[in-house]
């Protein structure tokens, strides 16, 4: 263990390889060139890397990031460590961070890159670039989080939601969004919600930012399905009671890694359950 050396960021050497979190790197490393470009893009003086891989055929000199998936260099597209064959180089540009903003604990990569030809969608579940069929990228844009629009249509990921205006479409809490007729969960509408009293509410899920449940004057919803006061209110209570478990035990010096997780989507737990009694209140 003497001999390793911290490089930058998450990037150790050994003096032989580079390690990026404790796993070495694939292929060929000249040590005294190597460069770390981010979290997950490295180069030296004959290659580029996107996390362990070797990105093929990337030049170094004119290797680029774009976002967190896409990158470029002076001949071709990457999407992660894969060339984009399917893009056009000279008018390729992403159009968000590529980034879930709503997934705290874990990285999750979504979002839009567009062309003169193409919108292209990342996929949550998969990580991989495709095609929109149909989505026009002159007037494509991305509201982050999955969600796209472009004059006629709009898009969870690459699926359109299918009814929606896109001149009074707007996100609300992610996964929820509405235009002047509708609510939408994702890219299902909710049957029976009302776009002009709906509201997401505070959500007992510790883990993401994710909103499961809303509500409007007809009712409750989670998951974008009926609902009832009671369950959210249960839901409520249950996460509140493990909050203040761990807040306490955080307090005391027990720093265990289910409040560590938490509180990075909770920067303010106090404030929080405060939240949380309102809602339960308001029933």
């Amino acid at each position: 263990m003497n001999n390793w050396t911290h490089i930058s960021m998450s990037y150790w050497t050994d003096g032989n390889s580079v390690y990026l979190q404790g796993e070495k790197l694939r292929g060929q490393i000249d040590i005294k060139s190597f460069k770390p470009l981010s979290d997950n893009y490295s180069k030296d003086i004959n290659s580029v890397w996107h996390s362990l891989h070797v990105i093929k055929g990337a030049d170094p000199k004119t290797f680029k990031i774009l976002n967190h998936i896409f990158s470029h260099d002076k001949n071709f597209i990457y999407h992660f460590s894969v060339k984009l064959d399917e893009a056009d180089h000279d008018t390729f540009q992403v159009l968000d961070n590529g980034l879930d903003n709503n997934a705290v604990n874990w990285e999750s990569t979504v979002g839009y890159a567009k062309d003169a030809n193409n919108v292209f969608s990342i996929s949550s579940a998969t990580g991989k670039a495709s095609i929109i069929k149909n989505a026009d990228p002159a007037t494509f844009i991305s509201f982050g989080n999955s969600y796209g629009r472009d004059s006629k249509n709009v898009f969870y990921e690459r699926a359109k939601i299918v009814g929606a205006d896109p001149l009074s479409w707007r996100p609300l809490s992610l996964p929820y969004s509405c235009d002047k007729k509708h609510v939408y969960y994702e890219k299902k509408r909710v049957k029976g919600a009302d776009p002009f009293t709906f509201e997401t509410l505070t959500d007992p899920s510790l883990y993401d930012k994710i909103n499961w449940w809303g509500r409007d004057v007809n009712g409750y919803y989670r998951v974008g399905e009926p609902s009832r006061s009671y369950a959210y209110q249960q839901d409520l209570k249950s996460s509140i009671e493990v909050l203040q478990k761990h807040l306490k035990n955080f307090q005391d010096g027990e720093k265990d890694r289910y409040f560590t997780e938490s509180i990075l989507r909770i920067t303010n737990p106090k404030q929080w359950i405060e939240n949380c009694e309102k809602n339960e209140i308001r029933g």
